[in-house]
């Protein structure tokens, strides 16, 4: 799944970060090294980078260190779930007057995600990163994929 237009801009979802350091997690820096690719192709003029502190700053000056221009990023640093990552996301998004989002994860994190925008009423297109490890790493994409689809299960049950 990848975005075909442009969007105001791109929400990366957070995957923790390594201490000492912090240094986003191996995860996370796949995830952000898409969103830089997708800035870089003019895909979006923004980036968000979602997390509590301290991983949302280390995943901005990641970014940063990718060669992203640090005006362009925004910080979402209060979340440690995918709603609210999404959630205060959308909140940094009403404040710039911007609509229109590309959400990037890994492959098996979409569907919930993308989901999720529409639900707190975002114009959302999904971005699953190609240099995802999970992808790589023998039965790990069955093994999130099953436990995505339970978390998806208890989000629709629950009425989000």
């Amino acid at each position: 799944m990848q975005p075909t237009h442009a969007a105001d801009v791109i929400i990366v979802l957070g995957a923790g970060c390594e201490l000492p350091g912090p240094v986003p997690r191996p995860v996370y820096r796949d995830r952000l090294l898409h969103a830089r690719d997708l800035w870089q192709q003019g895909m979006a003029p923004h980036i968000i980078v979602t997390e509590q502190s301290p991983t949302a700053e280390a995943a901005r000056d990641y970014l940063i260190g990718l060669g992203v221009a640090g005006e362009a990023i925004e910080l979402e640093n209060r979340s440690t779930t995918t709603l609210g990552n999404l959630a205060f996301a959308a909140e940094v998004m009403q404040r710039h007057g911007w609509r229109r989002c590309i959400v990037v994860s890994d492959g098996f994190h979409l569907a919930r995600a993308t989901r999720m925008c529409r639900d707190l009423g975002l114009e959302v297109q999904g971005a699953a990163t190609p240099y995802s490890r999970i992808e790589r790493l023998p039965g790990a994409r069955a093994k999130y994929t099953l436990r995505e689809v339970g978390v998806y299960a208890i989000y629709l049950l629950a009425g989000r």
